[in-house]
């Protein structure tokens, strides 16, 4: 199976490229993994013009080994995607070394028994020993957004994938600013400031929940129960659930187990 091997240098605190040399790149070689390419990225989209690449030089089922956070992995899904499924009828198996500062998508496979124990060098590695160990991959959920505009100035809706999250609102508004922040506060504390800066504001919309095609109906996550339950005001006959804004926090995740809508309005 072809192996692609790529980190991202400065995602994070900038560790991934001494990480890979120390720990990745010996392990993998130690069990017989043999890399066909090696990249370090260089800018902005450099990680799917790689993966985009490798794709179209190689056949069959791939194998991506990822030292990145989770914009980069977004980035490389955005251009599979892109192509679509014709251009690219082959199975993708993702390897992932949290590199980044959040690393939501690998939290949410791997679990950490606590906080002190997310930069150990064994909890980093544990996708990569998944890996070499061939066990069984675990499907990725993708998230399908389509945004529209308001009626007064209509436009064509905008449709976007996701592995992670896409957002609007205050949660949006975070992203975007830390992005500004990163060179300076590289850590966790410049989601922290750009929240402050972006608290008091309020957003108008409004979204309409479609249910699962297993469930049939709208389903809200109940803390006490433990389980997805029925929405309210969705039933089989009207399964479709309008929420009217404003809102101030909002999100749709792909993370596992299940796809999760957050707002607050």
């Amino acid at each position: 199976m072809p192996l692609l091997v790529v980190y991202n240098p400065i995602c994070g605190n900038g560790s991934a490229r001494a990480f890979f040399r120390a720990h990745v790149l010996p392990l993998l070689e130690k069990h017989g993994k043999f890399i066909d390419k090696l990249a370090c990225t260089d800018r902005t989209g450099h990680a799917a013009d790689i993966a985009l690449d490798f794709l179209k030089s190689t056949e069959g089922r791939i194998t991506i080994v990822l030292g990145s956070g989770d914009g980069t992995l977004q980035e490389i899904v955005d251009v599979i995607s892109s192509h679509g499924s014709r251009s690219f009828p082959r199975e993708i198996q993702f390897v992932l070394v949290p590199c980044g500062t959040a690393n939501a998508l690998y939290s949410s496979f791997f679990h950490a028994s606590d906080q002190n124990k997310l930069n150990d060098v064994e909890y980093k590695l544990r996708s990569v020993r998944s890996f070499i160990g061939d066990a069984k991959p675990i499907p990725l959920n993708i998230a399908i957004t389509t945004l529209s505009s308001p009626p007064p100035a209509p436009k064509v809706p905008v449709v976007i994938i996701s592995v992670v999250v896409v957002s609007t609102s205050l949660h949006a508004a975070i992203l975007h600013d830390s992005e500004n922040l990163r060179a300076e506060m590289p850590g966790l504390d410049r989601f922290k400031v750009a929240a402050h800066r972006n608290a008091s504001r309020w957003y108008n919309g409004s979204v309409k929940l479609l249910p699962a095609t297993s469930a049939g109906v709208v389903q809200v996550y109940s803390p006490s129960l433990k389980n997805f339950v029925t929405y309210g005001g969705s039933t089989e006959t009207i399964p479709i659930v309008t929420l009217e804004g404003p809102f101030i926090y909002f999100l749709s995740t792909g993370l596992q187990p299940r796809i999760i809508l957050k707002g607050f309005y």
